[in-house]
């Protein structure tokens, strides 16, 4: 793992699937921008999260799990199907409940697929589904509470359409009220949010063309945007995390021949030869 560091001034399977396989199987670079306009903690896409009694959210094949602090893991939910995944696991910011999103993927070429998002009680009990996907194929990238527990706020990718066709709808992060069930779009085109731990900050990824990407940062609200400079020897940016403290935001990207790389391990080069393999991700929210 390469780690960098650049400070910034002060500021007034389905495509997704397989790149998180790419980046899985990939050297990864994990950046740090310490910029003092960002805010603190968010969690790992299709990992999971720290409670505040450091239990650990954490998906596995088509689970939800939960780890204690000895290591002892309970598993709280279990796909009935063998195309519905788990994935992006959150805590609550009281630690009671962990919001999850279930992936259906198509089967045949007839049928309704897509992503919901559902929230369960930390300690077990049937799941609460709080938002569906509004359209065939619509899919979640990145999910996490607002600081108050009241809402959510998710990525949402339209269905990907044919080359050369038009395209019905943008990608978006969109926040949904858990108590009504109202849904508000924060900002358009945007992927994979990261709130503060205060709520005042997010950082989130916007897509490009050419598998092209930018990590930017805003407001709650989406409000005072700006991107933020990234190296350029870099591969597309992945999962963009604000820190606890609001002082960095750490990410992931595949580096190019210009910076050097340690030997790949047996696992790895395992893993580059079969990149269908299921991987394990978990992550913390401090």
């Amino acid at each position: 793992m390469i780690t960098y560091t650049q400070r910034e001034p002060m500021a007034g399977m389905t495509r997704r699937r397989q790149r998180v396989a790419r980046v899985a199987v990939t050297l990864l670079a994990l950046l740090v921008l310490l910029a003092a306009a960002c805010g603190g903690g968010s969690t790992a896409p299709d990992g999971g999260s720290m409670s505040t009694d450091e239990r650990i959210a954490l998906v596995r094949d088509q689970r939800l799990l939960v780890r204690a602090g000895d290591g002892e893991e309970a598993e709280l939910f279990r796909a009935a199907a063998s195309n519905v995944f788990v994935a992006f696991p959150a805590w609550s910011p009281d630690g009671t409940r962990i919001a999850f999103v279930q992936s259906t993927y198509a089967i045949t070429t007839e049928g309704d697929w897509g992503d919901l998002i559902s929230v369960i009680d930390g300690s077990g009990g049937p799941p609460i589904v709080v938002w569906t996907h509004a359209q065939r194929g619509q899919q979640i990238r990145g999910l996490t509470w607002t600081a108050d527990g009241a809402a959510l706020i998710a990525g949402v990718n339209p269905p990907e359409v044919p080359a050369g066709a038009p395209t019905a709808a943008r990608p978006g992060l969109l926040r949904i009220d858990l108590a009504t069930g109202r849904t508000t779009l924060l900002v358009d085109g945007a992927l994979e949010p990261s709130l503060s731990r205060d709520g005042a900050r997010m950082a989130y990824l916007v897509p490009g063309a050419h598998d092209e990407a930018a990590i930017w940062v805003a407001a709650h609200d989406g409000s005072d945007a700006r991107a933020l400079s990234l190296p350029q020897n870099l591969g597309p940016p992945f999962a963009p995390r604000i820190s606890p403290d609001g002082a960095s935001v750490a990410f992931a990207a595949s580096t190019s021949g210009a910076v050097g790389a340690q030997p790949a391990t047996g696992r790895q080069r395992l893993a580059r030869a079969l990149p269908f393999v299921p991987t394990q991700a978990e992550a913390s929210r401090a």
